[in-house]
């Protein structure tokens, strides 16, 4: 099994996209083929089971403004799709930015008015231990899609009370987990937070910069009340449009999602169906 990470960007008002993987020394490359493609794109390999059917291949997908539904005045802009092998020990978290995509078992499909704007696509490879350490619960996402069984869920109480929409009614209104990737030489810890509604931006400056002890910076639209914090140790700075990546500046007004950079000093740190693929169609085991 081929052990790569990948993190896809698309710049806006093109089709192809530029990827980086895990390597020694990653660097951004071209992907093998346009996102608008049916074949060839990690994109397009990695959710290939979830937009035709495929009985092994449980999922759910949530979305602000889904595919063929008007969009939904939610608190929550989180959009992604949680594939689980119900064949293997295997799940795939797959996040991005991009609205109406992707339809569930109707075809891979680019909704044309998306290559305007610049979108960023990660997907993690998990086993299904971790599932319940999917924090998205605390996001309130509006859920458009959902063929999870009973089996499943029972097993996975936090799954089950995000598709049921049972409401986080109790302090502390943030979810932090920790969980690794499956690659089996070189696990990635992956840290996930989950902010609700009734916490507010500075949870960023009171807990993620205590937690990974790193200096962050936060790239987003928001509003004249979000500043940036220079006290202490660890800081939190607010990101002025244009920022450097994949080799060019990009626009805040471009750019239609919200980036957080981790500026973090690193330490020691059966075929598949529910997991990332490259372009090769190789298993990733981010």
């Amino acid at each position: 099994m081929e052990n790569l990470k990948f993190f896809v960007y698309k710049p806006l008002s093109v089709l192809n996209t530029q990827i980086i993987k895990s390597e020694r020394n990653p660097t951004w490359a071209n992907s093998r083929a346009s996102i608008d493609q049916g074949a060839g794109h990690s994109i397009v390999l990695t959710m290939a089971h979830y937009a035709q059917n495929n009985p092994r291949i449980n999922a759910f997908a949530y979305s602000d403004d889904p595919p063929n539904l008007p969009p939904r005045n939610e608190k929550s802009k989180a959009k992604g799709v949680v594939l689980v092998d119900n064949g293997a020990d295997a799940a795939a978290w797959f996040v991005h930015t991009a609205s109406n995509f992707l339809a569930h078992l109707g075809g891979y499909s680019w909704l044309q008015s998306e290559t305007t704007k610049g979108h960023m696509f990660l997907c993690l490879s998990l086993d299904k231990a971790n599932l319940n350490l999917v924090a998205i619960r605390y996001q309130e996402p509006y859920i458009y899609a959902n063929n999870l069984p009973p089996a499943i869920l029972n097993q996975y109480m936090e799954l089950s009370n995000l598709v049921n929409g049972v409401d986080v009614r109790i302090t502390p209104f943030l979810m932090h987990a920790k969980f690794t990737t499956k690659a089996a030489h070189a696990v990635a810890n992956i840290q996930a937070f989950g902010k609700h509604s009734k916490s507010f931006a500075d949870m960023y400056a009171r807990v993620l910069r205590n937690k990974f002890a790193a200096n962050i910076r936060i790239w987003a639209p928001s509003d004249t009340r979000s500043k940036s914090i220079c006290k202490g140790q660890y800081q939190l700075r607010k990101i002025v449009s244009p920022m450097q990546l994949a080799g060019s500046q990009k626009y805040m007004k471009m750019l239609f999602t919200t980036i957080i950079v981790i500026m973090i000093s690193l330490k020691n740190s059966m075929a598949q169906t529910a997991t990332c693929k490259n372009d090769a169609n190789g298993n990733i085991d981010w």
